[in-house]
């Protein structure tokens, strides 16, 4: 499996939060397989990778995200990369 950074920051920021996900399990990591993810830790996250990335994520979209992916998208997106769609 090849990582970009990207993902790799993610994964860190990821970490932070839930000390079951690794490098390897967070690109598989959502609302629905991490116990305690929910919207204020949506929220937490969002605010570390913003200042991580220096992106600005609307309201809109942060209510959108229920996986590492989206995140992944999310960021991709902002940084005006050429593939925004995250590869498992």
């Amino acid at each position: 499996m090849i990582i970009d950074e990207v993902e790799l920051q993610l994964a860190f920021i990821l970490q932070k939060y839930f000390l079951e996900v690794d490098i390897h399990s967070a690109p598989y990591a959502s609302i629905h397989t991490i116990r305690g993810w929910d919207s204020f830790t949506t929220l937490s996250l969002i605010l570390e990778v913003e200042d991580r990335f220096g992106v600005t994520i609307g309201f809109a979209s942060v209510e959108a995200i229920e996986s590492f992916g989206d995140i992944y998208d999310l960021v991709m997106t902002k940084l005006n990369k050429a593939e925004p769609h995250f590869r498992c």
